[in-house]
């Protein structure tokens, strides 16, 4: 499984579970974090099985990371 941490904050995810975890954030606390705008991950599409929005939901452009999360998602 591939996931896409949108939001991750720290990178807790990535550094908990065995599974490949791209993480982003608008700050990197640590190497695990690619900044970026979560509206344009560096990622192609259908790349990832699992989207992850932890407290990510609350920014002002919700609408742009929830299109950019199915941009990346694979079908199904």
């Amino acid at each position: 499984m591939i996931i896409a941490d949108f939001g991750c904050g720290d990178a807790k995810i990535a550094r908990s579970v065995p599974q490949t975890v791209h993480s982003f954030d608008l700050v990197a606390l640590n190497d695990h974090v690619t900044v970026c705008n979560m509206s344009k991950v560096p990622l192609g599409s259908g790349s990832v099985d699992i989207a992850v929005f932890c407290l990510s939901l609350m920014g002002t452009n919700i609408v742009a990371y929830l299109h950019e999360a199915n941009r990346v998602l694979k079908p199904g």
